[in-house]
């Protein structure tokens, strides 16, 4: 496990600073965290915003699962933030991938942790782009949506440098999980991989991903407007 620590002294907000909200975010909120930079920033940034937030730990039983779930504690008791963990509960079905086994039982978890309120969850615009890339080779390209139920993705418009840029500059610490930089998984492969040659392709691959997140925010809002 590799401890981020930033910079202590705040430096002047820049433009590549800025954390834009993609969502309305409530007043009481969870938040999922697993200690990297993107969900501690999302907890740092509504916490000193001055909502109520609860952090949510969901620890997939690896060893960097467990050295994170330490961390995330200690950081939780020194800011008096309150913190519910959770693990597998269950043995891998024959045939399902790590991955998918891993999502189903984190979205349990959760699902009934949060206790009937909304969850934030740490995705930026980075991991849109990945996804929107990883879906379009099998065929079937997604964009990840703003909110999906009592889900929200609020860091969903703001590039991953500008969310690390943001966190230094507040002084919030994060850890690294060394096999995001391994290529163990599909989607380490187009992160670490395809993602920086669809730049080189298209440099404005960022721009492009953003129109089509505000494009279904817009007509989710629009769908609301109607059921109202």
């Amino acid at each position: 496990m590799r401890v981020r620590f930033p910079l202590s002294a705040p430096y002047p907000q820049k433009r590549e600073n800025v954390i834009r909200l993609a969502v309305k975010v409530p007043t009481d909120i969870a938040v999922a965290v697993s200690g990297g930079c993107d969900s501690m920033s999302a907890l740092e940034f509504l916490r000193l915003g001055g909502r109520k937030v609860e952090a949510l730990y969901f620890d997939h039983g690896t060893p960097h699962g467990s050295d994170a779930r330490e961390w995330i504690k200690e950081y939780c008791e020194n800011r008096k933030i309150q913190l519910t963990v959770g693990s597998i509960s269950s043995s891998k079905p024959r045939g399902e991938s790590e991955e998918a086994w891993w999502r189903k039982e984190r979205y349990s978890f959760l699902e009934e942790a949060s206790q009937g309120r909304e969850v934030v969850l740490g995705h930026h615009l980075d991991d849109a782009i990945e996804n929107w890339i990883m879906t379009s080779i099998r065929g079937n390209p997604e964009v990840i949506p703003p909110r999906r139920g009592r889900f929200i993705r609020p860091l969903l418009l703001t590039r991953k440098e500008s969310i690390k840029s943001w966190a230094r500059s507040r002084g919030v610490p994060w850890i690294e999980d060394p096999s995001n930089a391994v290529d163990v998984h599909d989607r380490n492969f187009v992160r670490n991989s395809i993602v920086p040659q669809a730049f080189r392709l298209n440099p404005g691959l960022d721009k492009v991903v953003r129109k089509k997140i505000e494009l279904l925010r817009g007509l989710e809002a629009a769908d609301d407007g109607r059921k109202a």
